[in-house]
C-alpha cells in the first residue's frame, strides 16, 4: 500500500503487510512520512506534464521531441506517452529533507538502453530533485583463458549444452549437456523453457519463452537480434574460446538463456514466485501481473566490460545486456562468466523484492545493497561441493583474466579469513576504501557470507538448489524471504533486520543467536546505527548482541526535541517502542512524565514481536506549564526485561514564547540561528552560517546571514532558517522586508532560495517568494565565489503579508543548493504599518452595574466563534477587515480579561463620518478592552496615520461613535466609549448606567432600530426563537435574540431577552423607537 497526502503518492513511501495463509500478520514494513497534517495543502502542479517529460528529456539528451500523450491514469496521476516502453511522468510528493514537495516523477529509457532514467523535477519550477537507474550497471574488469576440449557425443532432442551451475566459468569447468533442465522445477516452469500459452509443447524454437527471451544485440538498440534456433530444440553450438566472441554467438545465447531460465527456477523455490513479481510472460493464474519475461540481450554493443539489469516494476519487461570484455587478447562473453549473468538477474530479485514487485525505485539511496545481495547470490549459485569459507572468492576472475583463485572486481575478495577480508560496518564511511555502491555491496556480501560458512557449519550443505535443507538452502530462504521484510531505501540494519524477522517467520525464529553472532561480528550488532539511509558516512559499527527479553522507547514522535511552540501545546504526546530482544512480548506498561511530574501510564495491548516497533499515544493531552526548556521522559516497563539501557528516552523542549513586532533579524549580533529563530540541516554538512562583510546593503560593512551554495556540492539539498512564531495579532498591513545578494554560476548550477509562511505551526507554508539561478540573480554571472563588493548588488523585498494579520506565524527561509555560488540574506524585518488603537467599549446587555463587568457565559459556554461574525451578517467591511480569526488563546483568560464577544470598530472620514475607510474585527474583555485576535493586544488597523472618527458596533447592540476626531498613528492611542466623558456623536448615542456608558441592547434585527411593537419588531424574533411558547426557552447558542449574552433565548421570566427593549425605548409607550446614532 502507498502512503498518500491529498489523493497523491507520496514517492518511495509505502506500507508492506506481510500475512500467513491463514491471514495472520506476521509482518509490517514501512518506509512513511510523519507529519502529514503539518505538510502542504494543494497538490497542483504549475507545470503540465508533457513539459516535465520534455525538460527531462532535454537534460539527458534524448530526442528533442515531446512523445504524444498515449494515456491518462487519474487515479494514479500519471500520463504514458507513446513509445516502447513508454515513457511517463506520474505526479507524486518527494520526501526532501522533513517535508514534502510536488513533483513529477518522469520515467524514460535511453535509446541505446544504457540507462532507463527515473528523474524526480519539482513539478513547480522543473529543478530537478533526484534520479535514479532502473539500469543496475556492474562495470568490472578482465585477463586469459583455454580453448575448450573436443565435444562430446552428439545431443538428444530438449537438449542444451551450457556451462552448468554451479560451474563458474571456462576456467572453472566444462560445458555439458543438460536434457530438460526445467524438469526440475515442474511448480516454476510446468510446461517448459519455450512455451507461454499455457499448453503442452514448444512455442519457440528459438532461445525464447515464458521466462525468457535471449538474443544478441550487437547494433545497441534494444531491438531483439539473431538467437540460436532448434527445431528439436536441440541447442548444442561449437564453442572455440581461442577465437573471438563473435564466432561462438550461439554458444554464448544458449549458455545465457540457460542461465536465465535456471535462476526463475531455482528463486522460484525461496518465493520468488508470480505474486512476488517475478519474471514471466504468463503467470499460469498464479497472481502477480505478468507479461514481464526478461529480455537477455548478449554480446550487446553498447560498450564493453560491463552488465546491467533494467528493473521496471511488475509487469513491465526487464532486460539484462551482457557486453564482451576487452582486458584478455582474444576479448572474453559475458556470457560465459556465469558469475556475472547471475549476478545481473539477483537486482532483478532485490528490485522486486524489496520494497514490493510495484516500486522499482526502492533501492535508489546511497546505503541500499543491491550490489551485494547480487553478489552474494552469484556466489551461492557458483558454490561448488568441496568449497570452503576461508577460499578466496573473487567474481569475474575468468572475465579480468585471473586464476579462479583471484580476487576479482571487488576491493577485498569473499572469504571467511579474517586475514584476507576484515571488513566491518564502519567501513562504509570511506569512499576510498569502500568507493561506490560496488564497495558498499562488498560488505553487505561479506555479512551474508558468513551467514552461509556459518548456516553450512550447523546444518551441512546440500547441492540441490531446488529441494535441499541444508545450510546454503536455509541461508537462501532466509536473505531472499528478508527482502520481503526490508523496506524502501534500506541501510544495512533495515535488512539485518529483514533477515531477523524472516527467521522468526520461516524456523520459528531457530537461528537467531547465529543470525546475531555472525551480524555483531562484522559491525552490525544489536546497538548499530545505519544513521540516514539517504547518506553514505554516517554508519555508526557495534559488535554488541541483544537479550532475550528487551523493550524499549525508540523514538519520540509528539512532541520531538528541540524547539516547542504554542501551537504545539495541547496535542498528544506520541512514541515509537521496539521488542529489541529476542521473544515476544506483552502486557507490558509504557509511561512518560514532564519535568518530573505525575506520570502518565498505560498497558500495552497485545503482543510485540522480535525486531518490531509500535506507536503508542498516550490518553489526555500535553500541556506545559510556561515558557523555556522541559524535559520529557518515557519509558518502558517490564520486570522480565534484561537490559535497561534502552528502556528510556530522556529528551529536552524549548517551548519558545511567541515573538512581538517589530521583528529584526540583521546578523549583526554575530549569532547563528538569530536569537529564538532555529537552522535546519537536514544532511549534517554545510549550513546557513553568520559572516563579516565589507560591503552590505547600507553600503557600509556589515554582517549578513550565508549559505555556502560554491564549495556545497549536494544537489537538492535544502537548508532553512526559520523564525520564532510571531504574533501578528494586534498588526494590520504588515510586511516582509529583506536583502538578499547572489551572482549566478551559470551552467545549470542555479541555486535557489524560497521564502514561505505558515499559520499552522509548519503544517502547510505558503509561498511568499520564490527564485532559482539568473532570476535570484543580483550581480552578473560568475563562476568565481563571489561576494557583493557594491550596495547596489542587493536587493530589497517589501512584500505585503497582511493576508496573515492577526495569526501566529512562521517563517522560513529555504536555500536549495545547485552547486552554484555563494548566497547571502540580511535585514530580515517585520513591520506593522496600520494604525494602532487601544479602545474600550460596554456591551449593556452583559454589563453588571454592581461590578462595572461584563458576564462572559458566552464564553465558558462555548459559543463564540472562532472567526468574525459581522463579514456574514452583511456589515460593511473596509480597508481588508474582516475574516479575522481568533487565536487558540484568545478564550484562555478568566477573571476580568476574559473575552465577552467579538465587536466591529469602524475608522470613518473625519469630516462627516458617512464614509467607512477601515475595519477590524475584535475581542472585547469583561472589562470594555477591545482586544486583537490573541485576547490581549491592542488593535490595529491598515489606514494610514491621520484622524479619524471611531465607531464600535456590535451585532444585537446600537452602535455609538466617538464624535471627536482621533489622531491614529502607528503608536497606540487611546479612545474610551465606556467613559461620560468621552462624547458620543448624535443624541443619546450611548446609555449611562451608573457612572459608565454602554452600547443600547435589544438590536436583535440588526436594523439600526429598536422596536418593540410594530413591524420589523425586535420582540417577536425572541419568542420566535423560543418557539412561540412563552414558558420555554431556546437551547444554548450564538443567538441574535440573545441580547443580554449569557447563551440561552428567554421571552419570559429572570434574564429574560424581551424586557430589555421595552426599558430601552422609553418602557411606558411600547410604539416608541430607538436609532442607532451613526451618521
Amino acid at each position: 500500500m502507498k502512503q498518500q497526502h491529498l489523493g497523491v503518492d507520496i514517492f518511495n513511501s509505502e506500507v508492506a503487510i506481510h500475512q500467513r495463509d491463514n491471514g495472520d500478520v506476521v509482518h509490517l514494513t514501512h518506509r512513511l512520512v510523519s507529519g502529514l497534517e503539518k505538510m502542504p495543502s494543494s497538490a497542483q502542479p504549475g507545470i503540465a506534464p508533457e513539459a516535465a517529460l520534455g525538460l527531462v528529456l532535454a537534460i539527458d539528451g534524448a530526442p528533442s521531441s515531446t512523445p504524444a500523450i498515449a494515456r491518462h491514469s487519474p487515479e494514479t496521476h500519471r500520463w504514458d506517452f507513446v513509445g516502447d516502453p513508454a515513457p511517463f511522468a506520474e505526479l507524486v510528493w518527494l520526501a526532501v529533507d522533513g517535508n514534502l514537495r510536488l513533483a513529477w516523477n518522469v520515467n524514460h529509457l535511453m535509446p541505446d538502453g544504457s540507462h532507463w532514467w527515473s528523474v524526480r523535477i519539482d513539478a513547480m519550477n522543473g529543478m530537478e530533485l533526484e534520479r535514479n537507474d532502473w539500469v543496475a550497471s556492474c562495470g568490472h574488469m578482465e585477463h586469459d583463458h583455454p580453448m575448450e576440449g573436443p565435444l562430446p557425443m552428439p545431443a538428444a532432442p530438449n537438449d542444451l549444452r551450457v556451462l552448468p551451475l554451479p560451474v563458474e566459468s571456462p576456467n572453472h569447468g566444462a560445458r555439458a549437456i543438460r536434457n530438460a533442465p526445467w524438469t526440475l522445477a515442474p511448480n516454476a516452469s510446468p510446461f517448459g523453457w519455450f512455451d507461454d500459452n499455457g499448453i503442452a509443447g514448444a512455442d519457440y524454437i528459438i532461445t525464447r519463452g515464458n521466462n525468457a527471451y535471449a538474443c544478441e544485440d550487437v547494433n545497441a538498440d534494444n531491438i531483439p537480434g539473431s538467437s540460436p534456433s532448434s527445431a528439436t530444440l536441440d541447442f548444442d553450438f561449437p564453442l572455440n574460446l581461442a577465437n573471438a566472441p563473435s564466432t561462438y554467438q550461439s554458444a554464448s545465447i544458449t549458455n545465457l538463456f540457460y542461465l536465465c531460465n535456471v535462476m526463475h527456477d531455482v528463486f522460484y523455490q525461496y518465493g520468488f514466485d508470480e505474486v512476488s513479481g517475478n519474471f514471466q510472460s504468463n503467470n499460469y493464474g498464479n497472481g502477480g501481473v505478468g507479461n514481464d519475461f526478461v529480455y537477455a540481450d548478449g554480446q550487446d554493443g553498447m560498450g564493453t566490460n560491463n552488465g546491467s539489469f533494467a528493473t521496471p516494476p511488475d509487469g513491465q519487461n526487464p532486460r539484462m545486456t551482457i557486453l564482451n570484455w576487452t582486458f584478455t587478447t582474444p576479448n572474453r562473453d559475458g556470457c560465459l562468466d556465469n558469475g556475472l549473468v547471475t549476478h545481473e538477474y539477483g537486482h532483478g530479485i532485490s528490485n522486486r523484492l524489496v520494497g514490493g514487485p510495484s516500486n522499482a525505485n526502492t533501492l535508489a539511496n546511497q546505503d541500499q545493497m543491491g550490489e551485494g545481495w547480487s553478489d552474494w547470490i552469484a556466489l551461492m549459485m557458483t558454490m561448488e561441493p568441496g568449497d570452503q569459507g576461508t577460499d578466496v572468492r573473487g567474481l569475474d576472475t575468468y572475465l579480468l583474466g585471473q586464476a579462479t583463485t583471484g580476487n576479482g572486481i571487488r576491493p577485498f575478495p569473499y572469504t571467511t579469513n579474517t586475514a584476507l577480508n576484515n571488513l566491518t560496518y564502519a567501513n562504509t564511511n570511506s569512499s576510498a576504501m569502500l568507493p561506490n555502491a560496488h564497495g558498499i555491496g562488498t560488505m553487505w556480501c561479506s555479512v551474508l557470507w558468513d551467514i552461509t560458512w556459518d548456516l553450512i557449519a550447523q546444518y551441512g550443505f546440500s547441492a540441490d538448489l531446488y529441494n535441499g535443507t541444508a545450510g546454503n538452502n536455509i541461508a537462501l530462504a532466509l536473505v531472499i524471504e528478508g527482502m520481503r521484510y526490508t523496506p524502501s531505501s534500506p541501510g544495512f540494519v533495515d535488512a539485518r533486520d529483514g533477515i531477523l524477522v524472516a527467521d522468526q517467520v520461516l524456523y520459528g525464529g531457530a537461528n537467531q543467536n547465529l543470525l546475531w553472532a555472525a551480524f555483531a561480528t562484522r559491525g552490525l550488532g544489536f546497538s548499530a546505527s545505519q544513521g540516514n539511509p539517504y547518506w553514505r558516512f554516517d554508519q555508526v559499527e557495534a559488535f554488541d548482541l541483544p537479550t532475550n527479553i528487551n523493550i524499549g522507547v525508540r523514538t519520540a514522535n509528539a512532541p520531538t526535541p528541540g524547539v516547542f511552540l504554542d501551537c504545539d501545546n495541547g496535542q498528544p504526546v506520541t512514541m515509537t517502542i521496539r521488542n529489541n530482544g529476542l521473544t515476544a512480548q506483552g502486557s507490558f506498561n509504557v509511561g512518560y512524565r514532564v519535568d518530573g511530574g505525575s506520570a502518565v501510564t498505560q498497558l500495552f495491548p497485545g503482543t510485540l514481536q522480535p525486531g518490531f516497533t509500535a506507536q503508542i499515544t498516550f490518553p489526555g493531552t500535553l500541556t506545559l506549564s510556561g515558557y523555556g526548556a522541559h524535559t520529557i521522559k518515557a519509558w518502558t516497563s517490564l520486570a522480565s526485561d534484561g537490559y535497561h539501557v534502552d528502556d528510556t528516552l530522556s529528551y529536552a523542549v524549548n517551548w519558545q514564547a511567541n515573538a512581538a513586532l517589530p521583528l529584526l533579524a540583521n546578523a549583526e549580533d554575530g549569532l547563528l540561528p538569530p536569537t529564538s529563530w532555529t537552522v535546519e540541516n537536514p544532511d549534517g554538512l554545510y549550513a546557513w552560517s553568520n559572516v563579516a562583510m565589507t560591503m552590505g546593503a547600507n553600503c557600509a560593512a556589515t554582517r549578513a546571514f550565508r549559505m555556502n551554495y560554491r564549495t556545497y556540492n549536494a544537489p537538492g539539498q535544502l537548508d532553512r532558517l526559520i523564525s520564532p512564531l510571531i504574533n501578528l495579532a494586534g498588526s494590520a498591513g504588515t510586511r516582509l522586508r529583506f536583502h538578499h545578494a547572489y551572482a549566478p554560476y551559470g551552467s545549470g548550477l542555479d541555486d535557489g532560495l524560497t521564502v514561505r509562511i505558515s499559520t499552522d505551526c509548519g503544517a502547510n507554508w505558503t509561498t511568499l517568494y520564490s527564485a532559482f539561478g539568473t532570476a535570484l540573480g543580483t550581480a552578473p554571472q560568475t563562476t568565481s565565489q563571489w561576494v557583493p563588493t557594491a550596495c547596489n548588488q542587493w536587493q530589497l523585498h517589501d512584500i505585503d503579508i497582511s493576508a496573515f494579520d492577526g495569526q501566529l506565524v512562521l517563517l522560513q527561509f529555504e536555500g536549495e543548493s545547485h552547486f552554484g555560488n555563494d548566497l547571502f540574506i540580511d535585514n530580515i524585518n517585520v513591520v506593522n504599518t496600520g494604525v494602532r488603537l487601544v479602545a474600550k467599549v460596554l456591551l449593556e446587555g452583559p454589563y453588571d452595574q454592581n461590578t462595572q463587568l461584563m458576564n462572559d457565559a458566552l464564553r465558558t459556554s462555548g459559543l463564540i466563534p472562532a472567526q468574525e461574525p459581522y463579514t456574514a451578517l452583511g456589515f460593511t467591511q473596509a480597508g481588508n477587515g474582516g475574516g479575522e480569526v481568533r487565536q487558540a488563546v484568545a478564550f484562555t483568560a478568566a477573571g476580568n480579561n476574559a473575552i465577552v464577544d467579538w465587536v466591529l470598530v469602524e475608522l470613518r472620514d473625519a469630516a462627516t463620518g458617512q464614509n467607512i475607510v477601515a475595519t477590524r474585527s475584535a475581542l472585547v474583555q469583561r472589562d470594555g478592552d477591545v482586544v486583537a485576535e490573541d485576547g490581549t493586544s491592542p488593535i490595529a488597523i491598515e489606514a494610514i496615520p491621520g484622524n479619524y472618527k471611531v465607531a464600535v458596533r456590535h451585532r444585537n447592540h446600537l452602535g455609538a461613535m466617538a464624535s471627536a476626531n482621533v489622531a491614529l498613528t502607528t503608536a497606540p492611542t487611546s479612545v474610551d466609549l465606556s467613559l461620560p466623558a468621552t462624547a458620543a456623536y448624535g443624541s443619546e448615542g450611548r446609555k449611562t448606567v451608573g457612572t459608565r456608558t454602554v452600547l443600547w441592547a435589544g438590536n436583535a434585527l440588526r436594523d439600526a432600530v429598536l422596536r418593540y411593537t410594530g413591524g420589523d419588531n425586535d420582540r417577536d424574533p425572541i419568542l420566535v426563537r423560543v418557539g412561540g411558547n412563552q414558558a420555554t426557552e431556546a437551547g444554548k447558542s450564538y443567538w441574535p435574540e440573545d441580547v443580554n449574552l449569557d447563551g440561552l433565548v428567554k421571552y419570559t421570566g429572570p434574564a429574560n431577552d424581551r424586557d430589555p427593549i421595552l426599558v430601552n425605548i422609553g418602557g411606558a409607550v411600547p410604539t416608541n423607537t430607538r436609532t442607532e446614532q451613526l451618521p
